[in-house]
């Protein structure tokens, strides 16, 4: 009995499958968020000023607009710090402000600093959102690497063929083959399996990290009501203007079962920088440009 394909499977068919429009980013053009923001700031007249290793302060003549401490801008105040560095106060905020949170959906936790789940088990898309202020500035649906059956071919030809794809672009991490035989052991899959053809194989789980996921460009799509409960997720949390909001959401035109999936101030911008598929967004102009304010 065929099983109805979850929204993952729809959008790795409909949006990376095809493969239109890929990205491949050269290794000496990924930049760190610092890097980002220097280049932003410099971009916008700002004069820049090095306090240690890390510290960045940012001047508009005399004036001090805004700071970088290696980790968070000033958009960023302690208490928020404090209670997005917890699953546990996390969940409490966002249940305060009556967002509405992944545990409550029956997905993961709530994760301090992006640290989410396996959404291609769940079937809802996880998408990731830089929101400043009352604006989603930039949004990336956020994949597990896999490979799509062809009928033909075996896994281990799939995954081989898939692999010389992703080493092209600078900014995805190598994908290790021990754990892609751990992951798909867990599936009780075989490299020597022949996946029938349309068939999804996702060969890790979705990890937080920064070039861990295929990410794909969704600004554009997002409904009114999706771009509102990113911004409701980040204002749960006093005197945050600026953060990393992940979402759980079955469609991205509307927030019907989409649900908070973590909140981090501390989130890395150089993914919806580098994306592997779809328009590039220059958050770090967007941060400077409200730090001036």
């Amino acid at each position: 009995m065929e099983t109805e394909p979850t929204s993952v499977e729809e959008f790795i068919v409909d949006r990376i499958t095809p493969r239109e429009g890929m990205r491949y980013w050269p290794r000496d053009g990924v930049v760190s968020t610092g890097g980002l923001l220097e280049r932003a700031a410099k971009a916008r007249g700002l004069t820049l000023r090095r306090v240690g290793k890390t510290h960045l302060l940012f001047y508009a003549g005399a004036r001090l607009v805004g700071s970088f401490d290696g980790r968070e801008t000033n958009l960023v105040s302690a208490q928020a710090a404090q209670a997005a560095g917890s699953s546990r106060l996390q969940q409490g905020y966002l249940r305060a402000a009556g967002v509405p949170t992944a545990s409550e959906a029956g997905d993961s936790e709530p994760s301090a600093h992006g640290a989410v789940g396996d959404s291609a088990d769940g079937g809802a898309l996880a998408l990731r959102c830089y929101v400043l202020g009352e604006t989603v500035v930039a949004a990336v649906v956020r994949v597990p690497r896999h490979v799509v059956g062809t009928g033909e071919d075996s896994l281990a030809g799939l995954i081989a063929a898939e692999q010389s794809v992703w080493r092209k672009s600078a900014y995805l991490a190598d994908l290790p083959r021990k754990r892609v035989r751990r992951h798909l052991a867990r599936q009780g899959l075989d490299e020597e399996l022949v996946p029938e053809e349309g068939r999804v194989i996702f060969l890790e789980e979705l990890s937080g990290a920064p070039g861990r996921a295929i990410t794909v460009d969704v600004l554009d799509d997002l409904g009114e009501d999706v771009v509102s409960l990113a911004v409701d997720a980040m204002w749960a949390f006093p005197g945050l203007d600026g953060a990393v909001v992940d979402l759980r959401t079955p469609r991205l035109d509307a927030a019907e079962g989409a649900a908070a999936a973590g909140v981090d101030p501390a989130g890395d911008i150089v993914e919806f920088r580098h994306p592997t598929y779809g328009a590039d967004r220059r958050v770090a102009v967007d941060i400077i440009d409200r730090m001036k304010r």
